[in-house]
This record gives structure tokens, sequence and C-alpha cells, in this order.
């Protein structure tokens, strides 16, 4: 076997062509995807797929025509696509590598519980489910999975929460971690195939349908093995959908919020949910204080990031930003790219960390209890909900 050399290149006599030929092949391999649901964030995954590179959609299932009709736009030959008849039609294909289900809420566990009887990597949605229960029913199934499975609680991957994280977790930079703030301003709900999203039967409410991502960051910045103990919120409908109605059915959902989480290790959390900010620039602003310092986040509308510490140490303060391919695709500022980059890699068997079906389920956890807080006007002991999910004692860990 002979070395290859290109010439002017570097010559690498330890490559031969066999060598090439195989890494040409790995390079134009694609992960063959089945997307499940093709509303505002199917679509975005598509979109997503697409603009990495590294897959194909080989085809749709969503019973919904209008919303297929919608998808053919991010698609240049989109009669190349296969519109599956079901969900079983669409992960039996021999074809499709692996799946993304991006249903209406609360139809993720009987989605979950079909596309599962195939083996094939799953990346699902956020919120994973509409209740702590049947949050537990998931996780038993993915900690039990033969193939990977992701859930899309891709906030921790913005690029300005991705290095708080770091600089909090790994560098250790601010000390131990002892309150978070998140603060959000933004608008309300866009409308949904059958409205479920004004619902919190089938949202799961605001609390959990929205502010799932902002739990789950309190629960990694918190620390790996922090345990939410408690829950305090008070909250109502203020602006939006107050005389909203569909099929006789009046809106029931929050629009605003404030939320505090007590952990066993006495970190504290709150969030501020305002959902009717018209007029101005969407806004989310986390703060973490700790022992040594505090880190700033303003990733909403400019991608900054303060690190201030004590001791006269140096501190930083600066935008940051993905490169522009990255940052420009989907509408979460480049987050889903990065989901699905690590969605990929897991498949490929690359040492990756994701956001697991147990993060997902102590996100639900938080922001049921959350809910459920504003409706009793009173603390919720976390306890009391996992007893209820047939999850006590569980542990974020596996």
């Amino acid at each position: 076997m002979s070395g290859h050399h290109i010439p002017g290149s570097l010559k690498l006599d330890f490559f031969t062509e066999e060598d090439l030929q195989a890494t040409k092949g790995a390079e134009e391999k694609k992960i063959r995807l089945a997307v499940i649901g093709a509303g505002a964030m199917g679509q975005e995954h598509i979109w997503t797929a697409l603009r990495t590179k590294r897959a194909v959609v080989r085809g749709l299932y969503d019973p919904n025509e209008l919303s297929l009709q919608s998808a053919a736009k991010w698609f240049a030959d989109y009669s190349s696509v296969i519109k599956y008849r079901s969900i079983a039609e669409a992960v039996a294909d021999p074809e499709v590598d692996a799946v993304i289900i991006a249903t209406p809420n609360y139809t993720h566990l009987e989605v979950v519980q079909e596309v599962a009887a195939s083996g094939k990597p799953i990346l699902l949605e956020k919120p994973m489910t509409t209740t702590s229960r049947e949050g537990w029913e998931v996780v038993k199934i993915a900690e039990a999975y033969p193939s990977v499975f992701q859930v899309g609680l891709e906030y921790r991957q913005k690029c300005t929460y991705m290095l708080a994280i770091d600089e909090l977790n790994n560098r250790g930079t601010i000390g131990k971690p002892c309150m978070i703030s998140m603060i959000e301003n933004r608008f309300p709900f866009l409308d949904k195939v059958g409205q479920w999203n004004k619902f919190s039967k089938y949202s799961g409410g605001t609390l959990v349908e929205k502010c799932c991502h902002y739990f789950d960051l309190f629960n990694v910045c918190a620390g790996p093995d922090a345990l939410p103990v408690s829950v305090y919120a008070s909250g109502g409908a203020a602006v939006n959908f107050l005389d909203f109605e569909f099929r006789g059915e009046k809106s029931d959902i929050l629009d605003h919020a404030f939320v505090l989480v007590e952990y066993d290790n006495g970190v504290r959390a709150c969030l501020n949910e305002c959902m009717f900010s018209y007029g101005v620039a969407d806004s989310e602003e986390l703060i973490i204080n700790g022992t040594a310092g505090r880190i700033r986040v303003v990733d909403k509308p400019d991608h900054k990031l303060e690190i201030w510490r004590r001791g006269n140490l140096p501190s930083f303060c600066g935008h940051v930003t993905f490169p522009p391919h990255v940052a420009e695709t989907g509408n979460h500022g480049g987050s889903t790219f990065l989901e699905h980059e690590t969605f990929y890699d897991a498949i490929a068997g690359k040492p990756v960390c994701y956001p697991t079906a147990r993060d997902g389920f102590w996100s639900v956890v938080v922001g049921e209890a959350a809910e459920r807080s504003i409706q009793s006007k009173a603390i919720v002991k976390i306890s009391d909900i996992l007893k209820e999910a047939g999850a006590a004692g569980a542990t974020r860990r596996v």
C-alpha cells in the first residue's frame, strides 16, 4: 500500500489510499432523520439539521397537513422527503438512523413509547413531559434505552450560558454559588396548531412549558448533586389571553411569576418571568453570586458576559457570540445548532455531555412545583412531588 501525497502539501506517507477512502466515506455519511412533528419547533430542527451539513431529513410525520405544507420551504426538493402515514411507519423505515420528536407537550410520553420500540437515537423536545409523573415514566424508558436519548434543553448551550457554566462549575472562578437570579421579559406565547399552548392541561402551564429551560439552568448552576427541596411562587394572568377561548374553553395560563427555589446545599434561585413585555426587545439576564465573586450574563439582546472577582483579582466584561453560521441558525441564538452537533456526536460514540431524561425530569419537577405553589399560595415540598410521581428519593444522577 502506497502513501498518498497531495502536491504542494505536507507529505504524510502514513496515510494510505485505503485510509483516505475510509475518511472520505466517513465525512460523506450523514445521519438520516425522521422528524415527528412539523410545527414551529419541528421546522427549527429541520432548518438546523440541514444547516449543520451533518444530517439529512429522510422524512416527516405530522397529522396536520398545513404544518407539512409549511415545512416545504426548508427543502430544495420537498418531493423527495417522505411524508409518513404514522409514527410507526416513520421509525420502522430502515433508512432512518435517528428520530427527532417535536410534537405538542402533552403527547410526549405516548410518542416516546412508540418511538422507543425502534431502539434508534432520540432527540426529544422540551419540556420532556407536562407532569412529573409522566416525566418519571420517560426517565425509566430512557435509562434502559440502548441508544442516545437526548432532551432539548438547549438553553444551556447558548454561548453566554455555556461560558458562565464553565467559569462556575469547571474553573471555580467565583467560588461556591450562593444565589442565582434569572429575569426574562418577552412577548406572549405564539399561536400553535390547536392552540394547545394556551391551556395548562396540554402545555404543563407556563412555568413548565417556557420556564423548564431556566429551572434546568438553576439545577446546573446549583451544583451537580444539588437537589431542589422547596419552591414558593407567586404569579397570575394580568394581560395575555384574558378573554381567549378556543373551542369553548377559556385559556388558563400564567403570564407572569416570581419563583423562589431552595436547594439542599443552601443555594437559592429566583426567577422573574414576564410574558407581556410588548414593544421592547426580549431580554434574559442571569446573575450568579458566589463566595468569591459574581457572574452576570445578558443573553438578550446583546450577549454580554461579566465576571467580577473579589480580592483585586482580574475580572472580565465583554460580548460573546458564536460564529455567524451558528448564531444565525434557528431562533435561539445558535443553541439549537450546538444541540444538534452534540446529538450527532453522541450518535457517533464521542464522549459528549448532553441533557438527559433525568435532567428533563428535574426541570419539570421544579416547574410543576411552581405552578402548584401559585395555585395553593403555599410552599411546595419537592419530596411531595417526587412521591406522587413514583420517584421518591430520586437524585439528579443515575
